[in-house]
């Protein structure tokens, strides 16, 4: 009988924990985007002023390396895939990193970029 109880004590525990357990993993796996993107957003602030205001539009002219290169507008991470692109015109530049970290059916965005007033 004691032994059931501490079972079931164990197991109440262990339901109130996981939620925050699998919050705190996801917030991990997100990290990797977060740096990416933060490193992308200052690499094109430094070809911006070093370039007559113009922006990188590939992986390449920015010199964004260290991730295996998919194409000159896609690299992969270790989960994440970036993606730049200039939508707006060499004065804009727009990146998303995707992956699916909480294995559920929808991806995981995270993007940055710039687009001038109008």
């Amino acid at each position: 009988m004691e032994m059931m109880f501490v079972v079931l004590i164990v197991g109440l525990l262990a339901s109130v924990a996981m939620p925050s357990y699998s919050m705190y993993m996801l917030k991990a796996r997100r990290t990797e985007a977060v740096v990416g993107l933060h490193r992308i957003w200052d690499m094109q602030q430094a070809y911006y002023y070093n370039h007559d205001e113009t922006y990188a539009g590939d992986f390449d002219s920015l010199g964004f390396y260290g991730y295996e290169r998919i194409d000159a507008h896609t690299v992969f991470g270790q989960r994440y895939t970036y993606r730049i692109s200039q939508p707006w015109g060499e004065d804009s530049w727009y990146c998303s990193a995707t992956a699916n970290v909480d294995a559920d059916d929808w991806p995981d965005v995270l993007i940055t970029g710039y687009r001038p007033a109008d």
